[in-house]
């Protein structure tokens, strides 16, 4: 075959996969909806990585500078204040953990939709849908309160570098548990639409894997910014 006929060959097509499958090797054999996931998993671990990065960084580079203005403030506020830019710490809030304990229940109830879409139980995949959804908003707007909370304490994203980075970090992670949610919603759409379950079962485990890795990914910054 010449080269023309090699260009002009379409791997992605079945027609094309079958004849590619009849030589040494075989093809690529993951559907194409989990490797879109499986990317965009790359790319948000990638985003917040760069983030966790600078955050340390900032972190090492005025360690010493920090202790300087600790050691001649009278309060935590007057050392964010005193220090400016080379503050790193992070005031803790309780509500902080109130929204992690909402999003590891919203992914218990991922798990337990994709468990009754396996099963074919419409009642209980309504049930759980309702339940995955109250979670996930409840969890939305318990870190805009904690924003508001920072805000009413006095700490601004130009108070602290520590609040610039958490509000970076909670804005795109929230963006991302949003974006989660609209095809949530599609599924409930479908579903009262009278679509059958088994239809379902692809975009419910793609829902459930987002899902547990945006848990993962929280917990890992939660722990990040808690032991700081």
């Amino acid at each position: 075959m010449g080269i023309l006929g090699k260009l002009s060959e379409k791997p992605w097509v079945k027609s094309q996969s079958d004849v590619d499958n009849l030589h040494e090797g075989g093809t690529f054999t993951i559907p194409t909806p989990w490797l879109g996931l499986n990317v965009l998993f790359a790319v948000i671990a990638v985003l917040f990585l760069l983030l966790s990065i600078a955050y340390y960084h900032h972190r090492i580079v005025h360690a010493s500078e920090y202790q300087a203005a600790a050691a001649q403030s009278a309060s935590f506020l007057d050392l964010c204040l005193s220090s400016g830019p080379t503050w790193f710490g992070l005031p803790k809030l309780w509500l902080l953990w109130v929204n992690t304990a909402i999003l590891f229940l919203g992914s218990i109830a991922m798990q337990g939709l994709q468990s009754a879409t396996r099963r074919g139980q419409a009642d209980s995949v309504r049930d759980y849908l309702l339940i995955a959804g109250a979670l996930t908003t409840a969890f939305l707007v318990g870190q805009i309160v904690v924003a508001r909370q920072l805000a009413g304490l006095g700490f601004f994203a130009a108070t602290t570098p520590a609040v610039a980075f958490f509000l970076i970090i909670a804005l795109l992670h929230g963006l991302h548990v949003f974006g989660g949610l609209l095809p949530l919603g599609r599924v409930g759409a479908r579903l009262w639409r009278g679509d059958k379950v088994a239809d379902l079962r692809l975009i419910v485990e793609l829902c459930t894997a987002y899902w547990h890795f945006l848990l993962v990914i929280w917990l890992l910054l939660f722990a990040m910014l808690l032991l700081t």
